[in-house]
């Protein structure tokens, strides 16, 4: 049932493009289901075949050379002013952690009382529940 559910949605997909192929001489429009089972799995097998090597080609020629044209302009543009701005705010932030650092020591102090009894009372009612 699966099979012959994708072998109608794929006849269904490539039902208009026959009309195309039947312009040219060498192609036949199929006359029965069968035929164009047939015709389908041909195109299939030759997807299979051919696809990769198009991909690697199209990924190869077309889509690195874009990436690399933007990586280009990024660095050109926008690295430099991001570098000389944090080197800007780079004492600001050294200030900031080490400020953020302290805070963090204190809640730590504050709460690890807290998260110890929180244990303790966890593993006295672990210990009542094996018993």
């Amino acid at each position: 049932m699966k099979k012959l559910t994708i072998i109608l949605i794929l006849f269904a997909f490539f039902l208009p493009n026959f009309s195309l192929f039947a312009q040219e001489e060498n192609v036949k429009v199929p006359g029965t289901v069968e035929e164009a089972k047939e015709m389908v799995g041909n195109a299939l097998k030759v997807g299979q075949q051919e696809l990769p090597g198009t991909m690697k080609k199209t990924w190869q020629e077309e889509v690195l050379p874009v990436w690399d044209k933007m990586y280009d302009w990024f660095k050109v543009n926008i690295l430099p002013k991001a570098k000389n701005e944090i080197k800007k705010r780079e004492p600001a932030l050294k200030q900031d952690l080490q400020t953020e650092t302290g805070e963090m020591k204190e809640d730590i102090k504050k709460e690890a009382p807290k998260v110890s009894s929180n244990l303790k009372n966890l593993w006295k009612e672990f210990k009542n529940l094996i018993k």
